[in-house]
């Protein structure tokens, strides 16, 4: 049996990326990893979290501690970096906290 490879091969994940992004998923899919990169920044950070959600480009966390949000204002530049790193895109500009 002669093997053949074929000139049309695609990996899974390009096929996978393609029907996200037909179907309108992409986004969606994004924005969900983003929230739960946020949950898993930390332990502490995720016991003090009440709710988060995005607008637009705008992560908003509503935090129940104080000392806490002065904390995360100072790292939020790091922050969205990882958040967006875990998204796989640039789908947060900015965190509100609140």
């Amino acid at each position: 049996m002669v093997s053949r490879r074929r000139d049309n091969a695609q990996s899974i994940d390009d096929l996978l990326n393609r029907f996200l992004r037909d179907n309108g998923l992409e986004t969606p899919l994004q924005l969900d990893r983003a929230k739960r990169a946020w949950y898993e920044l930390s332990p502490m950070i995720s016991k003090y979290t009440q709710e988060v959600y995005i607008r637009g480009d705008v992560m908003y966390v509503h935090l129940k501690s104080a000392p806490l949000r002065q904390e995360l204002l100072m790292a939020k530049d790091m922050i969205i970096k990882q958040i967006n790193r875990a998204a796989r895109a640039q789908v947060i500009r900015d965190i509100v906290l609140r």
